[in-house]
């Protein structure tokens, strides 16, 4: 539940901050509520908040570095 609240809240604010910066609020929409930290990431480095936009690069990059040893763990051990 908390997952999608966060994609919801990042898609509207990069819908909302997208026309600032000359973007397509659409495109950046759908990619905050899929992939919502990474794309919040690259939408910072974008429009040239680095600091900010690698933080959230590197949250999510170990988020998903994560999710993939997991899986791998537990369908190893379920042999």
């Amino acid at each position: 539940m908390l997952i999608i609240f966060t994609s919801i809240i990042i898609a509207v604010y990069l819908v909302v901050s997208a026309p600032k910066y000359n973007k397509n609020p659409w495109l950046w929409g759908i990619l905050g509520l899929f992939f919502n930290c990474l794309a919040l990431g690259i939408f910072l480095l974008k429009t040239n908040r680095n600091i900010l936009g690698w933080i959230f690069v590197v949250i999510a990059a170990l988020f998903i570095t994560l999710m993939i040893v997991g899986v791998f763990s537990y369908a190893s051990s379920t042999k």
